[in-house]
């Protein structure tokens, strides 16, 4: 499911209260106590400004007094002050501030802030903290005792952060440093506890609302034995310049009323569909793209990092970089962004090039083993081509590949050849010892060979065809960058989440895989994942592995859905053992669950990889509940006996489940909200009650199980939280001020099936333009989508697989019932309408569906009229194949005629057929308005 989104060592406690949270780092935090001081200091004298405070020594410097809680330390060695002490603890030290219209700064590295105090109940501060295991800035003003605290972006947590509050007249910024310039936070208007000069300057510890950091009476009760260690390497306080005194009347009305999201607002803005080229502008390409080549289920991946290096992890140093021209000047240049694409679009030979001095430089890297076997050595090949753009510059005479801490490298001649200078290169991955230069031909040779493999690869999973360039290279770069990502250990083939990072199995993503693979045609694939997800089920029954309940109902859905993409009864019959044990692994859970209450008959367990505690969550259970109705369908196209036991105690489940979400909603500032664990309201509390964060992230996916209907009030609860309350930025999941934006793909599914194709569409674009890098289509776990830093988790399985699974259902979808009566295939009820403007074509190539291949395509005639075959399946029809024809200029359908005559049924712009067995033409006319 998630995949543990920081690095260990960035880990914080994953407890619900961030207060508890925490750790010291012990190369910052030693004890070290220097002194109590409990009273709340008043200005002696005014401060000599500008100042500017290093920890040179080893103590503060003069004029700071030390306020130290029973349980903590400060220390401060080497430049840093390092500030511990348990939740609810205080460490900090304190100045007088002396002057108003102040602007106090900071370098922060973890449990750290700075602070503006006027007296106890009237103080602000911007920092660090962890609530979860991402880092996160965070900001906080009291007033008349009154506190609110906003979570803002995440961030490494142990990396330094330049940090300010910029105080003005009028108002109070939080503000960050990036790129050398002050980006705001937040901004609030001064209230009337800010009035008058702040008493203190104060930094250290990170404080929360209820820790009453600055009362002089009372007592400040930590909570817990684990301590939170924050360390600040400067601090500085400066006059706010005169031009910043005040904000101006059109920063004031932003602050008063924030504007919309940009993106979310083009659907209030109109009716027609959202487009990629509409929305790309609003927001910036990633910073930090990254691609890996190689041979697919190798666990040797070669990635490609945003500098051109070579990496084997984005999270360690490269293997190999390349230095070019005759100075030997990196390739590669922070803020320099290359031109990156792959070969044909889509197949994982990468190419990147920019100009330096004059010359263009083209590097091209690919990985090929003998016989692209996963049991021999991967080799890199690169090719650095050089061209003159500028008449002044000369062509360069060699390349240098370096490696180590840059101090060892090898130097290859370049030779001139057309007009431009060439040099080709091979090494054992990933050993840049072995580098040595080989002939053009060799390298043509390797590179054909890899391409061609890969188009044979790819070949059979192109099911679809459609009028834009960018989405036919992206949908098979993401199975490409899928099968890289899967390593084939002792045997096995092993999806993992990236290479060189989450490089292990989450098993509910590996089931998606599974399904993926499967609607795209790969079944022999998708066996070799779920026999090896087979091979790792326990004695017991349980398949678990790195992520928590999700994978065992996961495990079971992704057996049946196979049975149901494929049709094979041989397979099915080998694996309904392993259904059967996995089924009898949740009815004993189930037996040993509480018995009435709001938690009746739900199962504790670890939710995902991201909290390891036990606790009753509703996706897990809804995904155990789902999968189990799955394999009883499954199970009794066998006969097999366990069928009805199993589809009966799956509807008391899922009914279960229904109860207690009907038991749990709770009304809050006029919305009805459903928590996603019953007892604890954990993400709830944690997202601030809002719809994004760790919360959109499990109910978004909720949905996609299918366990509720889209007309359940409960779905509207969920629905109603994440839409109207922050939980979508740019039509997809928002997540510490940014976005995942793979988890929408249950939200995005849901807007599918309430025929609110725009809010899809919007969200599918924003997976183009914002999930993923623009022109290699490589996509990431989580990116700061205001400023384009993206986390280095790229290319990200699980984003891959709901990519895949999103642009699929836009082409076609099954709506199963319990009913077969009721049953309905949709065909084209997502495709945007520009795809289907006069001279195009959408079609649809033997996709595997739950009954059956089917296949279409629908051409758009120049007279306006459309055209549509259909090879319906054959396994089993649907009671119903609705086709959605969605013309360009939003105009319902006039009539249609089928050859051979066939009963169909019109409604604006669908068709319905029923019962349909047999290929069939259509031809379509619209009504002129």
């Amino acid at each position: 499911m998630f995949a543990n989104r920081a690095k260990p060592k960035l880990r914080a406690s994953s407890t619900l209260d961030r207060r508890r949270a925490g750790r010291i780092w012990p190369c910052l935090a030693l004890p070290c106590c220097l002194g109590l001081w409990l009273g709340l200091s008043q200005a002696t004298g005014a401060e000599v400004l500008p100042f500017q405070e290093r920890f040179d020594g080893s103590g503060p410097g003069a004029g700071w007094e030390t306020v130290i809680g029973s349980a903590g330390t400060i220390e401060v060695k080497e430049g840093w002050a390092t500030f511990v002490a348990p939740a609810g603890g205080r460490s900090h030290i304190q100045r007088p501030a002396g002057a108003d219209l102040i602007s106090v700064s900071g370098k922060l590295a973890r449990w750290a802030s700075i602070y503006i105090v006027w007296d106890a109940d009237n103080w602000c501060g911007v920092g660090k903290l962890s609530p979860t295991p991402f880092g996160r800035f965070y900001s906080i003003d009291v007033a008349n005792g009154k506190g609110t605290e906003v979570d803002h972006r995440g961030v490494d947590f142990n990396t330094r952060h330049a940090m300010r509050i910029r105080l003005g007249s009028d108002h109070v910024a939080f503000q960050y440093e990036l790129d050398g310039k002050w980006v705001d936070l937040r901004t609030i208007e001064r209230p009337n506890g800010f009035s008058g000069a702040p008493t203190l300057v104060a930094a250290g510890k990170a404080y929360g609302v209820d820790d009453k950091p600055f009362a002089t009476e009372g007592a400040h009760n930590t909570i817990g034995d684990e301590k939170q260690s924050g360390a600040i390497d400067e601090v500085g306080i400066e006059p706010t310049p005169t031009s910043e005194w005040k904000l101006t009347e059109a920063q004031l009305k932003a602050v008063r009323q924030p504007p919309d999201e940009p993106v979310n607002a083009l659907l209030r803005q109109g009716k027609d569909d959202p487009t990629y080229e509409q929305i790309v502008g609003y927001y910036p390409p990633f910073r930090s793209p990254r691609e890996i080549v190689g041979v697919a289920g190798h666990v040797q991946e070669i990635g490609v990092d945003w500098l051109g290096r070579l990496d084997t992890s984005p999270w360690t140093p490269p293997k190999a970089w390349f230095l070019v021209g005759d100075s030997a000047v990196e390739f590669g240049q922070l803020g320099v962004p290359f031109q990156r694409r792959l070969l044909h679009g889509y197949l994982p030979l990468v190419t990147l090039s920019r100009v330096i001095d004059g010359v263009e430089h083209e590097l091209t890297v690919f990985g090929w083993s003998e016989g692209f076997r996963v049991d021999q050595d991967t080799f890199a090949y690169a090719r650095m081509t050089a061209r003159v753009v500028d008449k002044q510059a000369r062509l360069p005479k060699r390349v240098t590949l370096a490696w180590g801490d840059g101090n060892k490298h090898r130097t290859m001649a370049m030779a001139e050849r057309d007009g431009r200078a060439e040099c080709f290169l091979k090494l054992k991955w990933p050993e840049p010892t072995s580098a040595r230069a080989i002939e053009a031909t060799e390298f043509a040779a390797k590179f054909q060979a890899t391409a061609t493999l890969w188009q044979q690869k790819l070949a059979p999973a192109t099911r679809f065809d459609v009028p834009d360039r960018r989405v036919m290279e992206a949908y098979r770069a993401w199975i490409a960058y899928s099968m890289l990502n899967a390593d084939t250990i002792n045997g096995h083939l092993e999806p993992h989440d990236g290479a060189g990072f989450y490089d292990s199995m989450f098993g509910n993503s590996v089931t998606l895989q599974a399904i993926a693979m499967d609607q795209y045609g790969l079944h022999d694939y998708a066996a070799k994942i779920l026999d090896m997800q087979c091979h790792f089920q326990q004695a017991d029954g349980l398949y678990v592995q790195d992520c928590g309940l999700v994978d065992a109902g996961g495990f079971i859905a992704g057996l049946a859905k196979h049975y149901e993409l494929t049709g094979d009864r041989d397979w099915l019959q080998r694996v309904a053992p392993n259904l059967v044990k996995q089924c009898d692994w949740i009815l004993r859970e189930r037996q040993a669950a509480p018995k009435d209450g709001l938690v009746r008959g739900l199962i504790k367990f670890r939710p995902y990889n991201d909290y390891q505690g036990k606790v009753y969550n509703y996706l897990g259970n809804a995904w155990c509940a789902q999968g189990m109705a799955l394999a009883a369908a499954a199970l009794k196209d066998l006969g097999a006996p366990e069928a009805g036991k199993l589809a009966a105690e799956s509807e008391l489940y899922r009914n279960d489940i229904l109860d207690s979400m009907q038991a749990a909603a709770f009304s809050r500032d006029g919305l009805t909200l459903l928590p996603m664990e019953p007892d604890t309201h954990r993400l709830l509390k944690l997202s601030k009650y809002r719809g994004g964060d760790y919360w959109g992230l499990i109910a978004s996916p909720l949905l996609g199980t299918d366990l509720l209907a889209p007309d359940d009030p409960r779905t509207a609860w969920i629905v109603d939280l994440i839409e109207q309350r922050g939980g979508l930025i740019a039509g997809v999941s928002e997540f510490q001020d940014g976005i995942d934006h793979a988890y929408t793909f249950g939200y995005l599914n849901h807007t599918l099936k309430r025929d609110e194709v725009r809010k899809t569409l919007l969200g599918f674009w924003s997976f183009m333009a914002f999930g993923m890098t623009r022109d290699t289509y490589s996509p990431v776990e989580v990116s700061m989508i205001k400023t384009g830093e993206n986390h280095y988790t790229l290319p990200h399985l699980y984003s891959c697989t709901e990519q895949l699974r999103l642009l699929r259902n836009l082409l076609l979808r099954e709506e199963s019932s319990t009913k077969p009566e009721k049953n309905v295939l949709w065909l084209g009820q997502g495709i945007p309408r520009a795809w289907l403007e006069p001279g195009k074509h959408v079609a649809v190539t033997a996709a595997p569906t739950t009954y059956g291949d089917l296949s279409y395509r629908i051409d758009a005639n120049a007279d306006g009229t459309f055209r549509v075959h259909l090879d319906p399946p054959t396994r089993h029809a649907p009671a119903e194949l609705k086709l959605r024809l969605r013309h360009p200029s939003g105009r319902p359908i006039a009539s249609a005629k089928a050859t051979p005559s066939t009963p169909l049924e019109i409604c604006e712009e669908t068709i319905t057929l029923k019962d349909v067995k047999n290929p069939v033409d259509l031809l379509i006319q619209f009504r002129e308005n």
